[in-house]
């Protein structure tokens, strides 16, 4: 559903025809996030509307069970997750990491 090629270049023609259709700055991001992939980039299509719209509400519902977990890091190894209460919150906001 998405090519990794979000750093690509953006000419002068694009920009002109961004500005004068005036397409939202992340617009571009989302075209290639849930675009349908097609020979020369991509195209938002009803159907991958609805595709993007189904993934949204996934990430959502988990992002609501999440709610409350810290996942603590160190050295870039996860070292481990735990729901934090409000207490925990504030230590982990002061740098005061408490394993």
């Amino acid at each position: 559903m998405n090519h990794d090629d979000s750093m690509a270049r953006i000419t002068r023609h694009a920009e002109m025809r961004i500005r004068q259709r005036g397409i939202a700055p992340g617009a571009l991001d989302i075209l290639r996030q849930f675009g349908e992939t097609v020979d020369d980039g991509f195209v938002l299509t009803d159907h991958a509307i609805d595709e993007g719209r189904r993934a949204l509400r996934a990430q959502i519902e988990l992002l609501e069970k999440l709610r409350g977990i810290a996942l603590i890091e160190v050295g870039g190894a996860v070292v481990t997750l735990y729901r934090a209460d409000r207490k925990r919150v504030r230590r982990l906001r002061a740098g005061n990491i408490q394993i």
